[in-house]
């Protein structure tokens, strides 16, 4: 924990300078220049349900933990009371009784707490103010994306507002601002229709849509009413047919199970997601590159980050696409879907893989195909047919590609790569490693004055 007479500091600029090559800024400053503002809000509402699960999978324990601490306490503190109580009879003291009645007191804030559960239905408010926000930044990155879309609103700005306005911009972002207003102020059924509406284009027909419906109603529920069920949850329950396990009771109280909960994160990355690239495609189509590279993006992390149930999801959804902005970009997102299903252990892999016809493509996906059926032999031989560099594979593609995670512990690789580079993998990774590295900036803790 950060004291509060303590403050995060950035380096100096000539520490900067001395962490930072030149070209190494050129790049970094590039690359943020480059990316696309429906890019960086699904990013923003992707890394903010990442947040919501790591609080959950940390802090919830905690909590439950120290619940059971509290009520042990308690009870072996009444136990050794009562045992005192019995020996010592009528020669009870002021401190026993006093002891007695706090120790009762205790126990009964106890019973009443529901401190793990109030942190998890916290928590599970925060996933949707994380998707309001995001749906918020989506609709301003597809209007400044595309603002013809401007013609399409009547929403009305004060004539005062509009004086202080200093561009046509600064116009269009109040009016912007209030549509989105007025489109949070809807349930999320509504929201979605208007998106339909407004964009032609039909959102709802998902496989999650029931339960997507389902878990915002009920986040109104904790909101509004501490949990408890409403004619108005079953109602809008029932006209998604949302299927319960064991239908709530009206007047009951809804619990968060574990399973459930981490469901709904998934349940809710799936709707920005697809919402952001839907919208995207359709609203921007020749745009369809960059969407591409984006989405292909996502997985990729995913996939670093071991994250496979997420790379799966995200990944089927890319491969389902109905256009692609070329045939490569296809293939690379069929591999990526492949890489999730084997590393998840399942075997669809090879069905999914078998559907394409790999003979004449480029030799990194005869590489591919050679590391997903496990050939590593054959694959170091692919390795060198392709050399130092192919055309979508270079040295950093085998440090980093999650393809090559199992293949990079077998001497096949080790033996194929030390061949081609002229230098151990090992000695590669760090090397790399030091390099990365040296362009951290780290904060420091101060005192401050």
């Amino acid at each position: 924990m950060l004291k509060a007479n303590r403050k995060l500091r950035v380096k100096s600029i000539s520490a900067k300078r001395k962490a930072l090559s030149s070209l190494g800024r050129a790049k970094e400053t590039a690359s943020k220049k480059q990316r696309h503002p429906i890019e960086k809000s699904v990013e923003s509402v992707i890394h903010a349900i990442m947040d919501v699960r790591v609080c959950s999978a940390n802090y919830i324990p905690a909590a439950r933990q120290a619940y059971e601490n509290e009520l042990q306490s308690c009870m072996e503190r009444l136990e050794k009371l009562r045992e005192s109580l019995a020996v010592r009879k009528e020669k009870v003291g002021t401190y026993e009784i006093n002891e007695l009645a706090h120790t009762a007191r205790s126990l009964k804030r106890i019973g009443l707490s529901r401190s793990p559960s109030i942190l998890q239905e916290s928590l599970f408010v925060t996933l949707f103010s994380a998707f309001d926000r995001f749906v918020g930044d989506l609709m301003v990155a597809l209007f400044f994306t595309k603002k013809e879309l401007f013609k399409s609103i009547n929403h009305e700005v004060p004539f005062k507002d509009m004086l202080e306005a200093e561009s046509l911009d600064d116009i269009k972002q109040l009016v912007l601002a209030g549509e989105i207003e007025d489109l949070r102020r809807q349930s999320y059924v509504d929201q979605f229709k208007w998106l339909e509406k407004f964009f032609d284009i039909k959102l709802r027909e998902w496989s999650d849509w029931s339960s997507f419906v389902e878990a915002s109603q009920r986040r109104n529920l904790y909101v509004h009413c501490d949990g408890v069920v409403s004619e108005q949850y079953l109602k809008v329950c029932d006209s998604v047919e949302f299927k319960f396990g064991d239908r709530p009771k009206l007047g009951g109280r809804l619990k968060l199970e574990d399973n459930y909960f981490y469901r709904i994160t998934n349940v809710i990355m799936d709707a920005a997601v697809m919402l952001a690239h839907t919208l995207w495609r359709k609203v921007v189509p020749d745009e369809i590159q960059r969407a591409d590279d984006a989405l292909t993006a996502v997985v990729y992390d995913f996939l670093q980050g071991e994250a496979w149930e997420d790379a799966l999801r995200l990944g089927a959804f890319h491969v389902s696409q109905r256009a692609f902005s070329s045939e490569l970009n296809k293939r690379i997102a069929v591999i990526n879907l492949a890489i999730a299903y084997k590393q998840s252990g399942k075997k669809q892999y090879g069905a999914l893989l078998k559907k394409y016809d790999w003979s004449s493509s480029l030799p990194e996906f005869a590489l591919a195909m050679k590391v997903l059926h496990d050939d590593f032999a054959g694959a170091a031989e692919v390795m060198r047919s392709i050399g130092k560099s192919g055309k979508i594979l270079s040295e950093l593609g085998y440090h980093q590609w999650p393809l090559f995670r199992d293949f990079r512990q077998s001497q096949d690789f080790m033996s194929a790569y030390a061949e081609i580079f002229d230098k151990p993998f090992a000695e590669a990774v760090t090397q790399e490693a030091t390099e990365e590295a040296a362009h951290i900036i780290r904060p420091e803790l101060t005192e401050s004055n």
